[in-house]
């Protein structure tokens, strides 16, 4: 796991500081720094030694000297293809994922090497022969890689917009329509970043620069979601179960101490018994929300206790609400509206703080399986839309509460995204501020749209698709990449492993969910390793009490915010939302929050 930096000129490369570039991103790789200057290119590595710890210094050459290697990320299955290339005459130049690759390139073709790698990846390769670069982002979207352009035709790339904007006449100008997306969605798309002249490389996605050119392609093309229904899914749950066995396998054996994420949830419980399986030292780590309704602590010490794994918690109260709040300038390059970064970005400061640098997680598993109220929401949809009038009346009844993804507010939010096409409404339910509200453009929909396009059938299938190449890859794993990179902490997360993803699209939809049950496959086959009070649960999600605790920050943040934002919000707009959180007629945390976080962003950048 690193952080990779760099500038490629197809002639001659002018003036440039990838010292600088480097140094903005050091706080991802804080093991070991490299730099290595051809007179067309400059690449950058920070490391955080996970993998041959004492032994994987990179960039890295390949044995003939002809490629340029660069990676931010982990290849599980390194060792094997170690093996290929030295039964291939090309014995890797260390025993690192990084000369691995390198290796490969001796002698296969690029699109045959990505195919071999099975891991969490963004990759710069430089062919000093042909004077060629390759940029390329894993398949699930687990690593990020920004790029940009010059008017002197210098690509620069790094693995966060940071690295960019150490160039000076670089990312100089906010792009409309990503804030725009980012106030509806909480986060932005790519390939969009909040400027206009950076670039973010889609989930799967290669970038090829050659004599001033550049092109880009989809290398990997992910599954379409199965809508089958099969009566026997026996098969299914063995195939599943040994899926998702291998996949934690290969990740629970570092170099290093090894510790896993627990929430108390079934998804993080999963990964614990699975990883305790593999790795007997494994150690848990969880945060314990101060406030009612949010605090799911007894379920992860009751995961811990069952399965025998030393755990350590971190409370997350108000005091750290407000202490990481003003991280979020610090460590984050354009705004993001998820309201569990905070306490994920406490939990991975004590995850350092107790001497440790790889966890595994169970991000994933909700968009792969099914467990957002999202897609049944989808089934029911139909029928309320014929019911619309009714719906109106009823939902206006239910007591407000502000404690969370209440009942009140999904269904709130379910009658606002009737209207709307399936793409759109399943959007608009995951989102915060609705269209109308900040007089959202038609561009802002374009990303979307030519997702749900590609999603073929079936409502909770094209919802799933829809899910991973957005919500997963560009605002969770977003949130995780920054918060564990902020403290110099891996996350591997099995159920993003590509085997498993692939089998799971292809399970017939009944295996993973019916209008009672959200993963039923991983309930099912997960009732030898865990409680039934685990098993049992409904979704509840990593959060926190922000909608309570707003009127805790500083009175100048609420004060300062209607000119902040006044260009995307209007003001009458965001008073009256705050008015009806103010007097709990309404639970406007979303909305809130992710105007502060769009405040807060702006306000960092121009100090």
């Amino acid at each position: 796991m690193c952080g990779i930096v760099g500038a490629f000129h197809p002639q001659n490369q002018p003036s440039l500081n990838i010292q600088g570039m480097v140094s903005r991103i050091a706080h991802r790789g804080p093991d070991a720094q490299k730099i290595i200057r051809l007179e067309y290119a400059s690449i950058g590595v920070n490391r955080l030694a996970i993998t041959s710890p004492e032994n994987g210094s990179q960039p890295v050459y390949c044995p003939t000297g002809r490629w340029l290697v660069s990676l931010n990320g982990e290849i599980y299955n390194y060792q094997t293809l170690s093996r290929e290339a030295t039964a291939n005459g090309f014995p890797p130049t260390t025993d690192s994922d990084s000369a691995v690759i390198a290796a490969l390139l001796c002698f296969l073709p690029l699109q045959q090497v990505l195919l071999r790698l099975r891991g969490m990846f963004a990759l710069a390769l430089v062919d000093t022969k042909q004077q060629e670069l390759w940029l390329i982002r894993d398949r699930m979207g687990v690593k990020p890689l920004y790029w940009a352009h010059s008017n002197d035709k210098t690509l620069y790339w790094s693995s966060e917009i940071g690295g960019i904007k150490t160039q000076k006449g670089v990312g100089t100008e906010l792009f409309d329509p990503a804030i725009q997306h980012f106030l509806l969605f909480e986060y932005i798309p790519a390939p969009w970043t909040i400027y206009s002249g950076i670039h973010k490389l889609q989930a799967g996605q290669l970038l090829h620069y050659a004599n001033g050119n550049t092109s880009l392609r989809q290398w990997w093309a992910p599954p379409t979601i199965s809508n089958d229904i099969q009566k026997d899914t026996q098969p299914w749950e063995k195939a599943f179960y040994h899926a998702l066995l291998d996949a934690t396998r290969i990740r629970a054996k570092p170099d290093v101490p090894l510790g896993v994420l627990l929430s108390g949830g079934i998804d993080s419980a999963t990964i614990s018994a699975l990883g305790k399986i593999h790795n007997e030292s494994i150690h848990a780590f969880s945060c314990t929300v101060g406030e009612k309704g949010f605090n799911e602590q007894t379920n992860a010490q009751q995961v811990a206790n069952h399965l025998g794994i030393p755990s350590k918690s971190v409370l997350f109260d108000q005091n750290a609400f407000l202490r990481y709040f003003h991280k979020i300038g610090q460590h984050m390059d354009e705004p993001l509206g998820d309201g569990s970064l905070l306490p994920t970005l406490q939990l991975m400061d004590h995850v350092k703080s107790n001497g440790y640098k790889c966890v595994l997680s169970g991000d994933g598993a909700d968009e792969s399986l099914a467990g957002y109220p999202t897609y049944n929401a989808h089934r029911l949809a139909t029928l309320g839309k014929m019911a619309r009038p009714l719906l109106h009346s009823l939902i206006h009844r239910i007591p407000v509460s502000q404690r969370g993804v209440s009942f009140e507010y999904k269904a709130k939010r379910f009658f606002e995204g009737l209207h709307y096409p399936w793409w759109k409404r399943n959007q608009i339910w995951m989102g915060a501020w609705l269209p109308d509200e900040i007089n959202a453009q038609e561009p802002v929909w374009e990303i979307g749209k030519t997702w749900a396009d590609r999603a073929k059938h079936g409502t909770i299938g094209q919802a799933l698709y829809l899910d991973q190449r957005m919500y997963l890859s560009e605002c969770v794993l977003v949130k995780v990449d920054r918060a564990s990179m902020a403290y110099g902490v891996e996350v591997r997360s099995p159920f993003m492993d590509h085997r498993l993803v692939e089998l799971i699209a292809q399970m017939p939809i009944n295996v993973k969910i019916d209008f009672f049950q959200n993963k039923k496959i991983l309930r099912a086959v997960m009732k030898q390793h865990l409680p039934k009070t685990i098993l049992r649960q409904p979704k509840k999600g990593f959060g926190a009490p922000i909608g309570l605790w707003i009127n805790q920050l500083p009175a100048n943040i609420r004060s300062d915010l209607p000119s902040l934002v006044e260009p995307w919000i209007p003001p009458d707009t965001l008073q009256k939302a705050f008015a009806d959180h103010d007097s709990k007629t309404v639970n406007n945390r979303r909305k809130l929050w992710t105007a502060i976080c769009l405040g807060e962003w702006l306000k960092h950048q121009r100090a």
